[in-house]
């Protein structure tokens, strides 16, 4: 769903976002955008291959974890807006989390 999402956004930002009320100048907001549909990919894949879920998950977790940092950067430097800041702590926790426990069951598994 978050690739059509992406992929939505890049089409109708422009006019979706002064409707919700925030500010849109098509600079750095294509960097969220770009951020879902890839996510949203690698979700996909892993759904399409149960066989390499496990690896594409830690993937997609390093991966927010990443950009999310990029997204706090562009925040602070008042390059992007609010919803930026709102994406980098959801996905930092929830990457974070995941990886922490991920590792430990794993971990179990094989002990």
């Amino acid at each position: 769903m978050m690739r059509w999402g992406g992929i939505f956004l890049f089409a109708f930002a422009a006019t979706l976002y002064p409707l919700l009320g925030f500010g849109f100048e098509g600079k750095y907001e294509y960097v969220v955008f770009a951020f879902m549909t890839t996510t949203g990919i690698i979700h996909l894949f892993a759904l399409m291959h149960p066989l390499h879920a496990l690896l594409l998950a830690k993937i997609s977790a390093f991966n927010r974890i990443a950009v999310s940092s990029m997204f706090f950067s562009l925040y602070l430097a008042h390059q992007l807006g609010v919803e930026a800041m709102m994406i980098a702590v959801y996905d930092l926790v929830f990457a974070s989390i995941y990886l922490i426990f991920a590792s430990k069951l794993q971990r179990s598994a094989y002990v």
